[in-house]
């Protein structure tokens, strides 16, 4: 969207005015809906458009009271129509429009109409006495209709009320600036342009863009002396002057392009030094003298060739200017929506590099403590293993021992005393085996549960890590598409304590009881090897076999009967393959806590690698719109940028 621009025609040129204002509509129109959907004010857009489209144009009146604003006005309408006193007067706007009839009608706030006479008026829009202030406070403002040529083709004249009143009235008095051309501010030649004046001017006119200001100096019919009076106005154009060079000094620089710029458009303040109550005078009685005495005259020339000639290049400055303050603000907006987003973007990456750091050590460490589980479930067979191999070694001493430490009975027959030492050692062995089966069971028991308590501690810690990776996650506002726990998979692991392992070997005492052999001779009935007392081999039976004596066969029992145990023991534990049954049993044991802690290992695998997926997912996501975001600023800025340069260019060509 850009202005028709051609510098070689004329800004006047009727066909080139046309398209001017068509393009600048369109413009404005694109700039309002751009504000709107951006959340910023379009209050001054839609005046622009207003004065564009309505062709209106407003000159307002303002100035502090006792200034004689109300007596300018009826000055410049040539009958006392508003009222006008010493004390502030004015509660209310007063719109002067053209009219061929004189008439007035009041529009109160709650949005009703009424027609009044017009001697009426200060009734309704003055604080002269309670009543009349009472209904002003009622009214939104007094449209007046006069025959003044000043206000046809739409102009309008408005008087305000006076500033400084009260906040209520200053407030009334801003609202109207916002939608006007021109301000005629009325100050008084025997209270030179307060300071208070001076900041009105900088700080409402100038700030709002309000250049084209015109300067009455009221009441220079107080000096008797032209000299006296020309010395107050060009006292009065000078502190006008250094008003406006400190406000653009303070605004663009002095050495800047824009406040050359902006001089060169508001230019030499036009200062007009009058006598309105001379003026209002002299109309009323038709004395041309004392009108040209007023100088008003000059000033009524003045505004007739603005209202004519400057009209047209004044509205389209006013919207031009709108239309460049509007572009600028949404550009700001934009430049301002970029580095946010910019922003966002950097802290949505540094939120998700710090989750997926958490999660990177979750899956480190739970793997380490995974891992430990595991190696003390290992351990718990390393343990059994070195309790069985105390069982080997335990049984063979306690049947040496039990051998050695009973006595053989010399009086009894030999028959008796192997059955006696074969209870005996069976009994000392069925000890030691159930020792060792109680030393299994609790070892078993003992370290199952403690790896489970870990797991479960583990599972845990687990769960309430990745609980808190979560909320960060919803802080991003990520989905998540699981939302399993760890902890639960423990329950796999869960049992009552384990069976005691039992019947690892079975020990009767005829294992151990000697038998006769048919040669004479004599072994343990449990005997796989050998013999015992001449069956044993050649060596022995030649020394003590079947011809010794049973006196001699008592006193060299112990000697050949303990390797004979221990032969049938060794025999024992390889036939019956303890250690198989106890792996088997620390396995049936031990199986489901390896379960427990292979489903959490894998639980914890695939919730992490869910979160991981579910974040590439929101990544991709807000890169694209990102992305597509970037593009709809970086094309809105580049349409408002032109709109911008093209304005520039049209009121430079204004200007």
């Amino acid at each position: 969207m850009e202005f028709a621009l051609h510098s070689s025609a004329p800004v006047t040129a009727p066909s080139e005015d046309r398209q001017l204002v068509l393009t600048l509509v369109q413009n404005l129109e694109y700039l309002h809906r751009t504000a709107k959907t951006l959340a910023l004010s379009t209050r001054d857009i839609e005046n622009a458009l207003v004065q564009v489209e309505n062709q209106t144009f407003s000159v307002v009146v303002v100035g502090e009271f006792k200034r004689g604003k109300s007596t300018f006005i009826n000055a410049l309408l040539g009958q006392d129509i508003l009222p006008s006193d010493i004390l502030p007067t004015t509660a209310t706007i007063n719109r002067v429009v053209f009219g061929s009839t004189p008439s007035v009608t009041i529009h109160f706030k709650d949005g009703s109409d009424q027609s009044i006479a017009i001697e009426q008026l200060a009734n309704y829009v003055t604080k002269l006495t309670s009543d009349a202030e009472a209904v002003s406070s009622r009214v939104q403002e007094a449209l007046i209709r006069y025959p003044l040529h000043y206000c046809r083709n739409g102009v309008e004249i408005i008087d305000t009320p006076g500033l400084s009143d009260d906040d209520i009235m200053t407030e009334v008095t801003l609202s109207v600036l916002r939608r006007t051309e021109v301000v005629i501010m009325v100050t008084s030649a025997i209270s030179p342009f307060a300071e208070s004046e001076g900041v009105f001017l900088t700080e409402t006119l100038l700030k709002q863009g309000i250049n084209h200001i015109l300067f009455v100096v009221n009441g220079i019919d107080h000096f008797k002396r032209a000299e006296d009076a020309d010395r107050i106005l060009q006292s009065i154009t000078q502190r006008i002057k250094k008003h406006i060079h400190d406000w653009a000094t303070c605004q663009f620089g002095e050495e800047s392009q824009e406040y050359n710029a902006y001089m060169k458009r508001v230019g030499t303040p036009r200062v007009y030094g009058l006598s309105s109550q001379q003026a209002l005078q002299a109309k009323r009685t038709r004395d041309t003298f004392l009108l040209k005495h007023s100088k008003f005259q000059e000033f009524e020339t003045s505004l007739s060739r603005l209202l004519t000639e400057e009209r047209q290049r004044i509205s389209l400055q006013m919207s031009v200017e709108a239309a460049i303050a509007a572009a600028n603000q949404i550009l700001k907006t934009i430049e301002t929506q970029q580095y946010k987003l910019q922003v966002y973007q950097q802290l949505i990456a540094k939120k998700i590099f710090s989750i997926i750091e958490n999660l990177s050590m979750l899956r480190i460490e739970s793997r380490e403590e995974l891992n430990h589980v595991d190696r003390g479930i290992t351990n718990i067979e390393s343990e059994v293993t070195t309790i069985l191999y105390s069982l080997n070694y335990g049984l063979e001493q306690a049947a040496e021992q039990t051998i050695d430490n009973t006595s053989v009975d010399m009086s009894s027959h030999l028959n008796g005393i192997t059955s006696y030492f074969a209870e005996r050692v069976a009994s000392a062995l069925r000890s030691v085996i159930s020792s060792v089966e109680s030393d299994i069971t609790e070892t078993v028991k003992r370290e199952t549960e403690k790896q489970l308590l870990e797991l479960k501690v583990l599972s845990n810690s687990i769960d309430q890590q990745i609980c808190q990776i979560q909320d960060q996650c919803s802080q991003l506002e990520i989905n998540f598409t699981t939302q399993n726990s760890v902890y639960q998979y423990c329950d796999a692991g869960h049992q009552d304590s384990p069976k005691p392992v039992s019947n690892l070997l079975s020990i009767d005492s005829n294992l151990f009881r000697i038998q006769e052999q048919a040669k004479g001779g004599y072994t343990v009935a449990g005997a796989v090897i050998g013999s015992f007392f001449g069956g044993f081999g050649a060596p022995v039976g030649a020394a003590i076999g079947a011809s010794l004596g049973e006196q001699r066969r008592k006193q060299t029992f112990k000697q050949f009967y303990k390797p004979e145990v221990v032969s049938v023991i060794k025999a024992k534990l390889n036939l019956q393959n303890v250690n198989q049954k106890v792996n088997q049993y620390v396995i049936a044991t031990t199986g489901s806590l390896k379960t427990s802690a292979y489903r959490v290992r894998q639980q914890t695998e695939a919730i992490i690698d869910s979160i991981e997926q579910d974040i590439s997912t929101f990544q991709g996501k807000r890169e694209a719109e990102a992305i597509a975001e970037q593009r709809r600023l970086d094309q809105l800025m580049s349409e408002i940028q032109k709109i911008l340069d093209d304005s520039h260019l049209l009121l430079s060509r204004l200007n």
